[in-house]
């Protein structure tokens, strides 16, 4: 099927360094229109920020939002904010890092972020679909009454909104010994909420099924560890494993 693609954005940039202090600054706003054959457009609206601040390329700060818009979502719910923030600190560049020879590298950092989701499910969750029955006659002959009737298809759930995502991450990255060895060290966890989901089971004499809820919920833990080995010799060859 033809489709047609309507996109359009603008972006602001800045970047400034004074003194040992950085700072740099991003706004982003994009909007799409799309729309495949003779179906209902479907749009989609961002507006981004990002700002960074260092000092003496040792204390940083990373904070970033996301202020996102989705059509599947009714009036009220379809837009909302995501804040992220992210810290980070260089402690090879301390100068009481500058005795411990063996070490080239050493950062320790941290995050926060909140994430949406608005892919699960069908469009327009919060609406209900209603579809025609067909036509009967009332009454008796030769008085006949046409009639037409109606049943739900699906009821729409008009509260239902974004999915939520809350991710946090501390990590240490690390290079020793003339960067020979390196690698990173990295513990986080995940809580994702309002999960998109079929609603429990209801009597069947109620006739129907209730409408997709944001009722799902699911947590994760973990850790990661990368290691990184690599070793010039004299004669050109180099060896090296992750």
């Amino acid at each position: 099927a033809s489709y047609r693609r309507l996109n359009y954005a603008a972006q602001l940039n800045y970047a400034r360094k004074f003194g040992k202090h950085g700072v740099t600054g991003t706004g982003v706003f994009m909007r799409e229109r799309y729309v495949t054959g003779s179906a209902w457009n479907t749009f989609r609206e961002d507006w981004v920020f990002r700002a960074t601040y260092g000092y003496d390329n040792r204390y940083l700060l990373d904070a970033n939002g996301a202020y996102n818009g989705s059509e599947k979502f009714g009036p009220g719910y379809r837009f909302d904010f995501f804040p992220s923030v992210a810290l980070g600190w260089n402690i090879s560049n301390e100068k009481f890092m500058q005795s411990v020879a063996f070490i080239n590298f050493l950062k320790l950092r941290g995050s926060w972020g909140l994430i949406g989701d608005d892919r699960a499910g069908d469009r327009w969750l919060y609406q209900s679909i209603i579809n025609s029955g067909g036509n009967a006659l009332m009454g008796s002959p030769p008085a006949n009454t046409p009639y037409s009737f109606f049943a739900y298809g699906r009821f729409g759930n008009p509260d239902i909104a974004w999915e939520n995502s809350e991710k946090r991450n501390i990590g240490v990255e690390y290079s020793i010994w003339n960067r020979k060895i390196s690698g990173s060290v990295d513990f986080f966890n995940e809580d994702r909420t309002d999960i998109i989901n079929t609603a429990p089971l209801v009597p069947s004499y109620f006739g129907a099924s209730l409408p997709p809820l944001n009722w799902g919920t699911v947590k994760a833990t973990g850790y990661e560890i990368e290691l990184r080995f690599n070793h010039s010799f004299v004669n050109g060859i180099r060896i090296w494993a992750n």
